[in-house]
């Protein structure tokens, strides 16, 4: 799993900032992954993330 920053104003592109991001509490169930993230920043910052599943 993989959690970035995001630039909306260049087309959503992922860049590393200077906040921390980290991924909490991964739970799988039947089609779905619950998780949360945590951002160590002073304000809301966009974000995406990726999750590679292997069956």
């Amino acid at each position: 799993m993989e959690v970035c920053e995001i630039n909306p104003s260049a087309g959503n592109t992922r860049f590393i900032g200077d906040a921390n991001f980290n991924i909490w509490r991964i739970a799988p169930g039947q089609g779905v992954v619950h998780f949360g993230v945590y951002i160590n920043w002073g304000s809301p910052l966009p974000m995406r993330t990726d999750i590679l599943v292997f069956n």
